[in-house]
């Protein structure tokens, strides 16, 4: 009895064993279960996740690639124009290629589930827009010349840069004498012509005491000598250096509604996350730019809207022939207070000037206007001398800077002739584009930077679909927000602010 007891216990072990496995796997069976749901909810969230920024990613850089193409082409810049061809645009169409792009991003392969698409993370967009952006315009062109200073970073101007410093130490010189040269002038002038009409008054009075003594006087003429070479000094510019204006271009544009004489959009000049670093061109780097991409008097063969458009950078004038009259009128005057330092300094010349001085004031019968009219002699000749320079410098010719003896060109008889030597167009020195250049240098940068945009709305609006374009809306930098959600229940937001590097 105890015998078969006994083997009935031990027949009865196995099976307890076995129940004690089932209910620890029964407990262990939640936890191994929960664990593996929570690894898959972490990975589709991390799916998620991932695949928001690279959606984001892949259509900012649509965004990005969708640059204005006449804009690159013609000045080689990145600006991405919200107008896309219309006559509006802000900031808010680009937020909505942002968001086409982004959802033909999530229109990927799934499978086919009772007629619907269906994959593992269920991706739709939830949002898109663009914040702020850093417009062309902003802070007077900062976009602009930092874009210009990474285009034209790859060639280093270097011997370029100082031998045009060292036109500019000489150039800098001249400028306060400008002013000095024209106000000795124009007090010779006077004085001159206080005298002239002093002796007038005088023979007026002796004819008027012979008339009454009953003998009848010669009427005596008392003329300025010089009065035909200041006429011709009044004279527009254009028409004492070229002749005639038969062959400047009669281009004019509409100023009112460019970019520098408008209300101007402005962004909020956002900073990129990863920044390309690029310093704003200084004066001399914007100004190389200016030579290369615009027109001038001398190169204009581009068809541009306007031909001479580093003159309008300088001037501002709605015609080629209002801007290329005040470049030839500036010319004049700083060659003029060149050609006034060289001649008052120059005993040969001012012997010269005081012979005929003494020679006319003898013909006149006033000896005492001899030391005035020998200045005045000398300011003409030195007129005279200028414009020949400037007809020099527009025939492509060049001038020395600062003028010697040996270098100079006119002689006295050609003030009384009014007649000048024709132009060679060759010469040392200086030429036209190296004036340019030095009153671009001159010029404040701000201004430089917005009439240069101006020239770009003028050229590209000349374009096929481009008639309404506006360069101050367009913009490099901006700011995005995204969201995408998940068919599961997730959401994730993506923010960027991007440029181009």
């Amino acid at each position: 009895m105890r015998t078969e007891v006994r083997q009935h216990a031990e027949s009865a072990l196995p099976r307890a064993a076995d129940g004690y496995l089932t209910v620890f796997l029964s407990l262990c069976l939640p936890i191994l279960l929960s664990v593996f749901l929570t690894t898959i909810d972490g990975a589709r969230r991390n799916a998620v996740r991932m695949q928001a920024e690279l959606i984001t990613d892949t259509a900012v850089n649509a965004v990005l690639s969708e640059f204005h193409r006449e804009l690159y082409e013609q000045y080689d810049l990145f600006f991405i124009d919200p107008s896309y061809g219309t006559d509006g645009g802000s900031p808010a169409d680009t937020g909505e290629r942002l968001r086409m792009y982004m959802e033909k991003n999530v229109m990927g392969s799934g499978l086919d589930l009772f007629g619907q698409r269906k994959d593992l993370l269920g991706l739709s967009v939830a949002g898109a827009s663009v914040g702020a952006v850093r417009g062309a315009a902003d802070g007077a062109g900062i976009a602009l010349r930092q874009q210009v200073y990474a285009y034209t970073a790859a060639e280093p101007l270097g011997a370029a840069a100082a031998g045009f410093l060292a036109k500019w130490d000489v150039f800098e010189g001249i400028g306060p004498d400008v002013t000095e040269w024209e106000r000795r002038r124009e007090e010779n002038e006077r004085e001159l012509s206080d005298m002239l009409e002093e002796a007038r008054d005088r023979a007026d009075e002796q004819a008027q005491e012979l008339e009454a003594q009953g003998t009848a006087a010669e009427p005596v003429e008392v003329e300025d000598p010089t009065e035909e070479a200041n006429a011709f000094r009044l004279r527009p510019a254009l028409l004492q250096i070229l002749g005639t204006t038969d062959g400047v271009s009669q281009a004019s544009v509409n100023t009112g509604s460019l970019l520098s004489h408008r209300s101007l959009f402005q962004g909020s000049a956002p900073v990129p996350d990863t920044s390309h670093g690029y310093p704003e061109a200084d004066a001399l780097v914007l100004d190389e730019y200016i030579m290369e991409k615009c027109g001038n008097w001398r190169e204009n063969e581009k068809k541009n809207h306007l031909k001479y458009q580093a003159e309008y950078i300088l001037f501002g004038e709605d015609t080629d022939e209002g801007n290329l009259e005040e470049m030839g009128r500036r010319l004049l005057l700083i060659r003029n207070a060149v050609n006034c330092a060289c001649i008052f300094t120059d005993s040969g010349k001012i012997a010269q000037a005081d012979a005929l001085a003494a020679g006319l004031s003898f013909i006149l019968l006033l000896p005492e206007i001899r030391p005035v009219l020998k200045n005045a002699l000398l300011f003409a000749w030195a007129y005279f001398e200028s414009v020949q320079d400037v007809r020099c410098l527009f025939d492509g010719g060049r001038v020395p800077l600062v003028k010697t003896p040996d270098t100079w060109k006119t002689s006295l008889s050609s003030i009384l002739k009014l007649s000048l030597p024709g132009s060679s167009g060759k010469g040392s020195g200086a030429s036209y584009e190296d004036h340019l250049r030095l009153l671009l240098y001159a010029e404040n940068r701000a201004t430089k930077s917005l009439r240069l945009m101006d020239i770009m709305e003028s050229d590209i609006r000349d374009t096929n679909g481009n008639a309404s374009f506006r360069m101050d809306i367009c913009f490099d930098t901006f700011s995005l927000e995204t969201q995408v959600a998940s068919g599961y229940g997730y959401e994730y937001a993506v923010r960027r602010c991007v440029t181009y590097n």
